[in-house]
């Protein structure tokens, strides 16, 4: 019966056997090595393929046909089957095809003819052939579809049982391997490396798969190199030799390389190796593939460019009464001639490695040399599998068979079974090894079970894999030079690998042996910049798995130069994504918050500093959700108790505009601007520290007391700057106090340090000056200001985002600096954890390797851009006197207090349940409410207390603190506090040499003469934009100003009269921007200050500095 359809590939491969010659299809054709009443058939390659013939013999082929031969012999004597002589019949495949088509072909052909007594295929031995095979056979209706059982064939596209319908096989599939190999590359710690592969569906799906997982570990697969597998060794070996002069001769040498192929490609390989060994200084190390394992068979041959390499098989079972009985063989050339009558390949082996002249017929060759014997006693990795394989299919054939012929003779109902009945019972079955007669007790008590899937379970006893290390001085006779050094569990996915039991060695051949920080690795080479593995896109998250999340939103990154773009890392960042992980963990222990019947996980987003970007990543989270390792989104959106965002203003503003959308509290950790207060506009939105209004108070408080009238401000042009700004100019008349110019700093560029003291020396006698910066701006400018200013040039007041960060080098310039810092205690357990940070290569944390390098100032050995800084050390970590970012202490609270609220809120809301329930979500009014009611002990005093106020502002004042000298370096020296106001302005003018006197008052015009008192009573001194002026200059401003608007009113009312469309609105409004409710421009971006307003007229002026990008209020 023909078959019912073929693929189109296997069509082509049908035209390309019709065009074969008749020598290929006449010369060492299939044949019956082993009689009987029914027949398995093997298919197997035999030979090597000869550009399209068959080539030289394959022994280690020969070997596995003769292991089903043996245990096929073993069965029937006596007859497990009762009454029954099972049959086998040998199909060579020669690696071609062509021929590989072939015998599906012929075997089809046999049985739509009804004269087929094969009831099962064992093999082939290569992956692309089961596949043209069982897409044939597969493909027959189910009454000829005969069960195939593959022993070597691996790649993972075999196991989709809708595609092979007839196959099942007893090894691992490559998935598995490359499972084991992923964890072999991250216990050697490679990250650089190239794969050498045979080009055929093992080779193409096992790169493609060890690609894929290569990428989710960050490790840098640089070159992949397919060969041919119709080449022949001398082909192959000049393919090679091309290749492996490139990988050793690039700029960073290629040191680690993955061979993903069979015994010809793996020992062309090696070959090419051992005669550039004194030709190459760094030589790589080899991780060889199952396939490849055959290369031990003639390891001798190869012993100094193997030694330190690694080899993956699945685990070896030694099956001793057939290797006993395969030397045999060969040490008896009777014993050969006896059964070579029923396997003549027996006898092709034995001519492939005797002299020439020699043949068994020939009783005074006497024994093969032991060398020779070396090479061909070897058991290959397969032997156990093909045995495993042939006692499976048994069974199977032997429990269909008692059924049809009720364990009787032979009978026609079981000649005549439909194949299909034999596969079903194969789907679904399960052999215990060691029970079945064969009495070899070789398989440690494991067992085959089918369970209606193509591959066999795996065992919880039994590993999948084993990691070899080439090692010299042991016993190669048995063992090769490979020693077993780790074992891979599928179930549990764990590489458990023996470091101390790794050898690897250099300057050969003398085998000087190396320790285990010593052996060669595939990493990027020192002094090298491995350009093509740098990942120039920075990860955008960090995820830390649990049942709910609380998401949040950290600065990792500054802001980039373009935009959309990130930056450099920020100073502070990793410890803030550090801290919630953290907070999350302690939760439980400090406060007692306990989540019901939850673990809580984290999802720390980086928003760089930008405001656009964290909308679009948060938009991202809402509609997709995270993505997984394998660009799979996994939705979460329902499982988040709130958000933990942000640290700058502005950023908090973006996230608070899409949270409002979508309904979800945010709680901030730094983020002061005042409009955030507005509950109007950001209903869920609370934060740990108070509005810039309570900051900007204590500045103008300290300003007042000083005596001084006479400012400057510098601001970050962010929502965190212009804010603070606009709180102190909303105060001049409240604190009377005179504002010289304002400086807004434009997020770039920041290469105008200079000129920015040129601008602030422009009004020396406003001495006090204001510094309402961000923390990206304070880094680039405080050396700036430190390097350039004379001592006590300028009083500056800082806000709390200088603090007590370490941003100075030297002091006696910013001496007597005051800085504000909301300072609660330092968790000292958490500074534990920094300084235990550890970078493994294969951090869960995406930024911990870059933070660590940056930090240290030195390369990791994973790193790809070793050119220029030093390496780090093995173990490498912060150093003791790294200094814990501010705001660590806020994020800790803030992650409690979210915690502590959603627990209670869940708990009232949704009982105890792992889910959050629509009550809560509904109800988000109930969650603020709990999260109010938080009390902690901010201070470690034993005291807690409520730390939000009841608008959702934090409670916490301000620290006030000096600049000061100390030997050695730089001391903030607490000198007040914002609640109550006090300080020690006594102290402070000791510092600066101002007992006594008063150098900070605007005292005259002369002096201050952007400032003058109005003469009206009651007015205060003001700041009034551009130079001098009189009131007669005014007024005759206003006069021209009155005619010329009198004049065009009337021009224009005569024009339209009779007109339709005529003006009728008396007015002109010459006003840019929103106006307040007096009418007046209210221009935000600047803050425009309620200056100067006696009943006449206000004149003001924005200067614009163009060339250096500056936004200037002068007054």
């Amino acid at each position: 019966m023909a078959p019912s359809s073929l693929p189109s590939t296997l069509i082509l491969t049908l035209v390309e056997v019709l065009l074969l010659s008749d020598s290929m299809l006449s010369a060492r054709d299939s044949h019956i090595v082993y009689e009987g009443d029914v027949y398995i058939d093997i298919i197997l390659s035999l030979y090597d393929n000869d550009d399209g013939t068959c080539g030289t013999i394959d022994p280690k082929s020969v070997q596995e046909l003769e292991a089903v031969r043996w245990a096929i012999h073993n069965l029937n004597v006596p007859p497990y089957v009762p009454g029954v002589t099972l049959g086998l019949r040998a199909h060579p495949t020669c690696r071609s095809m062509g021929k590989v088509a072939l015998v599906a072909a012929n075997l089809a052909n046999e049985l739509s003819q009804n004269k087929s007594k094969t009831f099962g295929i064992i093999g082939p031995d290569y992956s692309s052939e089961a596949k043209v095979i069982s897409s044939l056979l597969g493909s027959l209706t189910e009454e000829y579809r005969l069960p195939m059982i593959g022993y070597a064939t691996t790649a993972a596209s075999l196991s989709d049982g809708t595609l092979y319908k007839n196959f099942f096989r007893v090894i691992p599939p490559d998935n598995i391997q490359i499972s084991a190999m992923e964890h072999l590359l991250v216990a050697m710690n490679w990250t650089y490396f190239a794969v050498i592969y045979d080009d055929d569906a093992y080779g193409h799906e096992g790169v493609r798969h060890l690609e894929s997982v290569s990428k989710q570990r960050g490790i840098c697969l640089i070159e992949k190199i397919a060969i041919d597998t119709q080449l022949s060794y001398q082909e192959t070996t000049s393919k090679l030799n091309e290749t492996f002069i490139s990988l050793v001769n690039q700029p960073s040498p290629v040191l680690g390389v993955v061979v993903f192929g069979g015994t010809q490609l793996s020992a062309s390989l090696l070959d090419v190796m051992n005669k550039s060994l004194n030709n190459v200084q760094k030589f790589p190390i080899l991780i060889l593939s199952e396939a490849a394992m055959d290369v031990g068979m003639f390891a001798v041959n190869w012993p100094t460019v193997l030694a330190g390499s690694f080899a993956l098989n699945p685990p070896r079972r030694q099956i001793e009464k057939f290797e006993i009985y395969w030397e045999s063989l060969y040490k008896n050339q009777t014993k050969l001639r006896e059964e070579a009558v029923k396997n003549p390949w027996l006898l092709d082996v034995f001519e492939l490695v005797s002299n020439p002249n020699c043949r068994p017929s020939n009783i005074t060759c006497g024994q093969l040399p032991q060398n020779i014997l070396d090479s061909i006693l070897v058991p290959t990795p397969f032997v156990h599998f093909a045995i495993q394989a042939t006692i499976v299919l048994i069974e199977a054939i032997k429990n269909v068979y008692n059924y049809k012929c009720n364990n009787a003779d032979l009978c026609s109902s079981f000649l005549n079974v439909s194949r299909t009945e034999i596969t079903n019972k194969l789907a679904f079955s399960k052999v215990e090894l060691d029970a079945f007669p064969l009495n070899i007790k070789s398989f440690q008590g494991i067992s085959v079970i089918f369970n209606g899937s193509v591959d066999a379970e795996p065992q919880q006893q039994s590993n999948s894999y084993v990691v070899f290390n080439c090692q010299e001085n042991i016993d190669r006779i048995r063992d090769d030079c490979f020693k077993e050094v780790g074992n891979y569990n599928r179930l549990s996915n764990k590489l458990e690998i023996s470091k101390d039991a790794i050898k690897d060695y250099k300057n050969y051949p003398n085998y000087t042996e190396l320790s285990w920080n010593d052996i060669r690795k595939g990493q990027c080479s020192n002094g090298s910049l491995c350009s093509r593995c740098v990942n120039n896109e920075i990860s955008p998250v960090l995820i830390i798995p649990g049942e709910l999340y609380i998401v949040g939103v950290v600065p990792v990154h500054s802001r980039g130069a373009l935009p959309m773009q990130c930056g450099d890392l920020k100073r502070g960042g990793m410890d803030i994504a550090e801290a919630i992980n953290f907070a999350i963990h302690q939760s439980r222990f400090q406060y007692g918050v306990d989540v019901p019947n939850a673990t809580i996980g984290a999802i720390i987003m980086d928003s760089c500093t930008h405001p656009l970007l964290i909308k679009e990543r948060l938009l991202t989270l809402y509609r997709y959700g995270i993505i997984n390792k394998d660009g799979s989104y996994l939705q979460i959106i329902s499982k988040v108790l709130g958000f933990v965002a942000a640290w700058t203003s502005d950023v908090s503003i973006s996230v608070a505009d899409i949270l409002t959308e979508i309904k979800h509290v945010q709680i901030s950790y730094g983020s002061t601007a005042s409009i955030l207060s507005n509950r109007t506009m950001f209903p869920y939105f609370l934060r740990m520290t108070s509005s810039d209004t309570v900051q900007a108070k204590v500045m103008l408080d300290i300003i007042k007391d000083l005596g001084a009238n006479y400012i400057q401000i510098i601001n970050s042009d962010n929502s965190y700057g212009n804010g603070g700004k606009d709180v102190i100019l909303e105060s001049l008349d409240e604190y009377g106090i005179c504002v010289a110019q304002v400086i807004t700093i434009p997020s770039f560029p920041k290469w105008i340090q200079s000129d920015i003291i040129q601008k602030i020396r422009q009004f020396t006698t406003a001495k006090v000056v204001i510094l309402f910066l961000s923390t990206s701006d304070f880094e680039w400018l405080v050396p700036s200001l430190e390097e350039r200013l004379f001592p006590r040039e300028f009083i500056f007041i800082a806000s709390e985002e200088w603090g007590r960060r370490p941003l100075l080098q030297k002091v006696n310039n910013l001496l007597g600096t005051l800085t504000l810092s909301a300072d609660p205690p330092m968790n000292q357990k958490f500074r534990e954890q920094m300084l235990s940070l550890r970078s493994n290569g294969q951090d869960d944390n995406p930024w911990l390797e870059s933070f660590l390098e940056h930090e240290l100032k030195c390369h990791l050995q994973w790193s790809f851009n070793k050119s220029s800084s030093k390496p780090c050390r093995n173990d490498a970590g912060l150093k003791n006197d790294y200094q814990v970012d501010l705001w660590v202490p806020f994020v800790e609270n803030a992650v409690y207090a979210l915690l502590t609220g959603a627990s209670r809120t869940l708990t009232k809301q949704c009982g105890k349940t792992e889910d959050i329930c629509d009550k809560y979500r509904g109800n988000i009014t109930e969650l603020i409410e709990q999260i109010k009611r938080v009390k902690l002990d901010l201070y470690n005093n034993g005291n807690s207390e409520y730390i939000f106020d009841s608008n959702g502002d934090g409670k916490l004042g301000y620290s006030i603190y000096m600049v000061d000298n100390e030997a050695g370096g730089v001391k903030y020296s607490k000198i007040g506090t914002s609640s109550p106001f006090s300080w020690k302005k006594d102290e402070w003018m000791t510092l600066m040499n101002l007992k006594g006197q008063s150098p900070l008052k605007c005292e005259d015009r002369a002096s201050c003469p952007n400032c003058f008192q109005i003469d009206k009573p009651g007015s205060s001194l003001c700041a009034c934009s551009g130079y001098l002026y009189s009131t007669i200059s005014l007024i005759i401003v206003c006069t021209v100003s009155m005619a010329t608007v009198i004049f065009l009113l009337i021009k224009l009312r005569r024009k339209d009269v009779g007109g339709e469309g005529g003006y009728t609105d008396p007015y002109i409004t010459p006003m840019y921007g929103n106006t307040d409710s007096s009418g007046r421009s209210a221009e935000s971006s600047l803050g425009d200050p309620k200056i100067c307003e006696p009943e006449e007229k206000t004149f003001r002026q924005e200067n614009v500095d163009r060339d250096i990008g500056f936004s200037t209020i002068e007054t």
